[in-house]
């Protein structure tokens, strides 16, 4: 058996048994902020701080993660005069930078969204950089390819406003965190340019690149409510809350069988109150039925905490072990470890 066969399977083999798994803890604009956590139980005490970006001679002014796939995860890197991506591998810790040639091409003042993927029909690792152009315009979308190291634009319109730019995601985030990668496909909250202004789906399949609208329920698609996304246990999932009655509490979706809009199931609610603003689902319990892990917003400052969320209970109980090495602003996000190496 070769290497990259031993790799595979053992990749393969942790997403079967759903082992391996890290907690990872990121932060925008701090190069000590990357903390990895052993997820494979409760306890949440083993972590490790990962810095590696020192080498740098340019010292980093923005640092932010855009995506994950196969146990590595990509950072963006702005420092004063260039953009580039360090890919980590958060198990091994090897990393490796490549500079992003296509930043010329970057507008000053606009909004744009970096998505790390792999695209399992040529075996490549993949940036996808959407820009919105304007409100009404539309977006300009890109995809840079690791193997050919080259950017190449999307020749077809992309008739929607992403909802960043529209202020409808209470959870947005620069570099495309906000972008959600189910198989193929990168899913965006937006809205239409033209019409009527309410909330939608598109997925982007970035090896056919084509795209196609991902139907929500009809009591989500008012622009009156709130929407944030992300994919849990497998599942495109959504967060709702409606603009005139937030405190009534967030609502938690998942579409169980994809693509169809019957299968939209409400999960749970949880009731804002003095605590928390706002709730974002990170993953389920390993060895805990009908435990979840979330990520809360602080009712009266821009911090979050993590917290174990007791479905059968309908208990919120935070997480106060880690707080030591926490930062008060992050982004948590359960992978799969692996030995892959791009």
């Amino acid at each position: 058996m070769s290497d990259i066969d031993f790799v595979k399977l053992q990749f393969a083999k942790s997403l079967e048994n759903n082992t391996n798994l890290n907690l990872v803890i990121t932060k925008e604009g701090d190069e000590d902020s990357i903390i990895s956590i052993e997820f494979d139980d409760d306890s949440l005490e083993n972590s490790v701080i990962l810095n590696f970006l020192n080498p740098l001679e340019d010292n980093p002014r923005i640092v932010y993660p855009i995506g994950f796939c196969n146990g590595l995860l990509c950072l963006c890197i702005l420092t004063r005069s260039q953009q580039l991506f360090a890919v980590l591998n958060v198990s091994t810790r090897k990393h490796w930078f490549f500079h992003d040639l296509g930043h010329e091409r970057l507008i000053e003042n606009k909004f744009y969204f970096q998505s790390f993927v792999y695209d399992s029909s040529d075996d490549d690792y993949k940036v996808v950089r959407i820009t919105t152009l304007g409100e009404n315009l539309g977006c300009e979308m890109m995809l840079y390819s690791l193997r050919e190291n080259a950017w190449k634009q999307f020749s077809k319109d992309f008739p929607y406003s992403i909802c960043y730019f529209t202020e409808s995601s209470y959870f947005e985030g620069e570099g495309g965190l906000d972008a959600r990668v189910l198989g193929n496909i990168i899913h965006y909250l937006v809205v239409p340019i033209t019409g009527k202004r309410i909330n939608m789906i598109v997925g982007f399949d970035f090896s056919t690149e084509n795209y196609n609208e991902v139907p929500l329920p009809d009591s989500l698609v008012s622009s009156d409510i709130q929407l944030h996304m992300t994919v849990l246990g497998g599942y495109l999932c959504v967060v709702s809350w409606d603009k005139e009655t937030y405190w009534v509490g967030d609502h938690v979706w998942i579409m169980k069988e994809y693509g169809v809009k019957k299968s939209w199931t409400k999960l749970f609610t949880v009731r804002q109150d003095e605590d928390h603003s706002c709730i974002f689902p990170v993953a389920y319990s390993r060895i805990r039925e009908d435990n979840m892990l979330l990520m809360i917003n602080d009712a009266y400052a821009p911090t979050k905490r993590l917290a174990w969320y007791d479905l059968k209970k309908k208990e919120v109980n935070v997480v106060t072990k880690l707080k030591r090495i926490m930062p008060e602003n992050f982004f948590a996000q359960v992978m799969v470890g692996s030995l892959v190496f791009t």
